[in-house]
């Protein structure tokens, strides 16, 4: 990485620019992503799993409705019941610009395998 040219200074060329803020200054952005998703989960009744923040459940009826997955700007979305999947995309819509990749068949290292015939979701993770 190279300072500007007006901080070059011929004579003391072994010395460097000290950065008084990160260059990309992420972390702010996040946070207030994050903020805004929290809201926007509670909005629709999900709730944080005890366990693990990252993790929101919805209930009906005693029974796990929705489950959605939250890795930095990233949501697994797993249903159900169908007639909540389009409730939740036009919140997404309005709240949030996203891409609705539909099928997930990898993320975070681990295979995604979905047999439909079966009702069965597989997941396997090679070292």
């Amino acid at each position: 990485m190279e300072g500007p040219d007006c901080s070059v200074d011929n004579s003391q060329p072994e010395k460097i620019c000290l950065l008084n803020r990160a260059i990309y200054d992420l972390k702010q952005p996040l946070q207030s992503w994050n903020v805004r998703l929290d809201k926007m989960l509670t909005s629709v009744g999900l709730k944080k799993f005890n366990n693990d923040p990252c993790i929101c459940i919805k209930y009906k009826r005693n029974r796990i409705m929705t489950i959605i997955a939250v890795y930095v700007d990233e949501l697994l979305v797993f249903l159900n019941d169908c007639s909540e999947k389009g409730g939740l995309k036009v919140v997404f819509k309005n709240e949030f610009q996203y891409l609705d990749v539909c099928i997930t068949h990898y993320c975070l290292g681990i295979n995604v395998e979905r047999d439909r015939v079966k009702g069965e979701i597989c997941l396997i993770q090679t070292l």
